[in-house]
């Protein structure tokens, strides 16, 4: 027979472990909706063709990934890759479908339209965003992969 102590001592131990593993890549609130906030600027910002609150939203080392083509590196060459992509002056809609934390970086996956004048929908696709959180607490797009599922029509 095992002693009694050395057992509770192992079930406290492994109750610890399983609950930061359970804790682990969890989306908090607070994470969350600081997530689909910046997702919301993000949006307006394509939608008023604002390239240099676009180009702020990532990181100096932020990598875009378009379907069909090659890397996009760097804040303002990935807004101006998303303005060529998909134009200005449009409606541009999010929908966050879910956020997972793990300390300062974040995984954001949804979809988002984008909408003509009239309302009818012009281009729309699912997308995966890499946040991290940089010295100042904002969050930052750092990779940002995405496919179509309604691709834009050359102009």
């Amino acid at each position: 027979m095992f002693p009694r102590r050395p057992m509770i001592g192992f079930v406290a131990v492994a109750a610890i472990i399983l609950t930061g593993l359970s804790c682990a890549g969890r989306q908090s609130h607070a994470t969350h909706d600081e997530i689909v906030a910046a997702s919301t600027r993000f949006a307006e910002a394509l939608s008023r063709g604002d390239t240099l609150a676009i180009a702020r939203s990532y990181t100096a080392d932020a990598e875009w990934y378009p379907p069909e083509a090659p890397v996009v590196k760097g804040g303002m060459q990935i807004a101006r890759a998303w303005q060529s992509r998909v134009g200005v002056a449009r409606r541009h809609r999010i929908d966050v479908a879910e956020v997972v934390e793990t300390r300062n970086r974040a995984e954001e996956i949804g979809r988002f339209a984008v909408s003509a004048d009239d309302g009818s929908v012009v281009a729309a696709a699912k997308y995966l965003v890499v946040w991290v959180r940089d010295s100042d607490g904002d969050w930052k797009r750092q990779r940002d992969f995405f496919n179509w599922d309604i691709p834009p029509k050359a102009p």
